[in-house]
């Protein structure tokens, strides 16, 4: 996990609907970042969500690769 990245996904969510965001590993040779809420709330966002990184390129999934990635990386 590089941290430059890490920051630059943590901007991305924060100018989106959440507070933050946490490198969660890799898929499909991307570095995978989960967009996160800092409170106890339920949150009803429709399908997961992921930040992608590879090289200097961030983005966000689209509905099959979120759908992907969750099925794909290891739980917690």
């Amino acid at each position: 996990m590089n941290k430059k990245i890490l920051s630059r996904a943590r901007k991305m969510a924060q100018e989106s609907i959440y507070d933050d965001a946490q490198y969660v590993g890799r898929w499909n040779d991307f570095e995978v970042y989960e967009p996160i809420f800092n409170d106890d709330e339920e949150h009803f966002i429709g399908l997961p969500q992921y930040i992608l990184a590879k090289g200097d390129t961030l983005r966000w999934t689209n509905d099959t690769e979120g759908l992907d990635v969750l099925h794909d990386l290891p739980e917690d």
